[in-house]
């Protein structure tokens, strides 16, 4: 019988090592934030990020601490959120083309569209793949224009799943269908509203009540009938009932001309009206 050995250094052996106590041990824990705390969101001057690989690292670490970071001065030009994005990486072009503008037009179809006000929301969950990153350039702001609401989903997450852990459950375990229609695309996709890592860990958040599509499930997910279980449509209900009743978890921000914001997945947020967007 052939016998082989195989030899590998100890370092390379410590660092394979798949125990949580050394898994978990080199990563950094991200930052829940709340209203009295976006004073800790990070802005930063677009030349500084631009030309300072130092400054530029800055803002990648606070957009993956907070979830969200913000750029000042940045240059009002057609295509420049583009430019914005590839201090990052690529874009992914969608139906819409490289850049999303959000403006009013007659007869819309998206309410970013419209002139009406948005409630917290992530955008996109009928495409697949859903955009991981999202960056809001103002170039244009109304005289009549508000302020936008953001939160941090995962610090929402974190306090539905202590008010309503059975709704969590459902929530993160029972794929919903989310659907987009106009003349020229038809999307479609089914993924749980708070998505999971394969450890268990919360990892994404796919909350947009106005795409929403009729539910087709099982009967036990949509009746008390095993007496337990809360019945899917309420605990969809239920984050937006969450959202509104607790006002010291959302915070009020203007993006004025020049003004950038990028958000990750995990971060509900209304955009402001006049901005572009990549995706």
């Amino acid at each position: 019988m052939l016998r082989q050995s195989s030899w590998f250094p100890l370092a390379w052996l410590r660092e394979q090592c798949y125990c949580d106590a050394h898994r978990l041990s080199g990563h950094r824990a991200t930052v829940l934030w709340q209203a009295d705390r976006n004073g800790e969101l990070v802005w930063m001057d677009y030349d500084e990020v631009l030309g300072s690989r130092q400054a530029r690292a800055q803002w990648l670490q606070a957009l993956a601490d907070y979830g969200i970071a913000f750029l000042r001065g940045v240059p009002c030009q057609d295509g420049q959120v583009l430019e914005v994005a590839r201090l990052i990486g690529y874009v992914r072009e969608t139906n819409y083309g490289k850049v999303f503008d959000v403006r009013s037009v007659a007869n819309p179809n998206n309410l970013a569209y419209s002139d009406l006000r948005l409630g917290l929301h992530i955008d996109n969950p009928y495409r697949d793949p859903v955009p991981g990153l999202q960056i809001h350039h103002c170039v244009q702001a109304s005289d009549e224009g508000d302020d936008s609401l953001f939160a941090d989903g995962f610090a929402l997450a974190k306090n539905l799943n202590v008010r309503g852990p059975e709704a969590f459950e459902i929530l993160s375990r029972v794929p919903v269908p989310f659907v987009f229609r106009d003349d020229s695309a038809q999307l479609r996709a089914e993924r749980c509203l708070l998505e999971l890592s394969a450890s268990g860990e919360l990892a994404a958040i796919h909350y947009n009540d106005r795409s929403i599509a009729p539910f087709c499930l099982p009967p036990e997910e949509l009746s008390h009938s095993t007496g337990r279980i809360v019945p899917l449509p309420c605990c969809y209900a239920l984050p937006s009932l969450h959202f509104r009743s607790n006002s010291k978890m959302v915070t009020w921000l203007r993006l004025t001309i020049g003004g950038c914001c990028m958000a990750a997945r995990g971060l509900p947020r209304q955009a402001s009206a006049g901005c572009k967007g990549a995706m």
